[in-house]
Order: structure tokens, then C-alpha cells, then sequence
């Protein structure tokens, strides 16, 4: 039997990424990111999916990129964790933004790239990504 509150609900949700998706879209990046030294992430790409383990490439206050070798669509909301050096952990919710296949990006790695928007990302996360991203193992190459 289908669920007609569910399916609405799963409406709502994609209306409003869309609607953050396009308003990104219209915007250029409002916050550098930087070299991830020291945070670890995970991302599950559907719900219900176990998270896997990805490699960081870099991390800003509005997103990260990061390398995996099985890609998710672009525009499709994902969940992140992040594992930060000095050991709190961040909870966020993403969006695709960019998707760039192996050796698009000029590189040798195999692994495609992945582009994430975070999503509604309250002060208290906020606060937390800044301050990981001030310290000296940000910073490190």
C-alpha cells in the first residue's frame, strides 16, 4: 500500500533541495575551502544506506569535496559525517553539487570528485566548522 503522507513529505524534500539547489546555483562560493589535514568523512548517498568511508580533498564552511570511486547523482541530498582532529564529530546533510569523473580533473587519481553543498547548517555546526578550520592542522599541507 503506498503511504500518501510519505510520498508527499518525500516531495516536499526535493522541492526544498531544488530550491536551495538553484539559489547555490545563482551564487558563487561565499567561503574558501581549504586543505582537510586531520578530518575524516563518511557519506551515505541514500537513506537507509551504510556510510562509507571517503577521502576529503577539501572542506570550507559551505562544503567539502571529496573522492570516492562509486559517484551519486549531482542534485542528489546526501548525509555527511565529519570527523574532526580534535575528535567532535558533525552531523550535516549535503547536496551534490558537482560530480567530475577520473582524470576529468587532470590528475592521475581513479576516483571520481565529488562536489557537496552543506544544507541548513545551523550556528552551533557553524561555530564548530570554523573553528576546525582555523586550526593549525587545517592548515597543513
Amino acid at each position: 500500500m503506498v503511504d500518501i503522507e510519505a510520498l508527499r513529505m518525500a516531495r516536499r524534500r526535493a522541492a526544498d533541495t531544488e530550491a536551495k539547489l538553484r539559489q547555490a546555483i545563482e551564487e558563487r562560493r561565499s567561503a574558501a575551502r581549504t586543505a582537510a589535514a586531520g578530518v575524516t568523512a563518511e557519506v551515505a548517498f541514500a537513506r537507509g544506506q551504510t556510510f562509507r568511508t571517503v577521502a576529503v580533498l577539501d572542506l570550507g564552511r559551505g562544503g567539502l569535496r571529496f573522492a570516492t570511486e562509486t559517484p551519486p547523482a549531482a542534485g542528489q541530498e546526501i548525509r555527511v559525517v565529519l570527523r574532526l582532529p580534535d575528535t567532535r564529530v558533525l552531523r550535516l546533510w549535503g547536496a551534490v553539487r558537482h560530480v567530475a569523473a577520473p582524470r576529468a580533473t587532470g590528475n592521475a587519481d581513479e576516483r571520481w570528485q565529488i562536489g557537496v553543498l552543506f544544507l541548513a547548517c545551523d550556528a552551533d555546526r557553524l561555530r564548530v566548522l570554523d573553528e576546525a578550520l582555523a586550526a593549525p592542522e587545517a592548515a597543513a599541507p
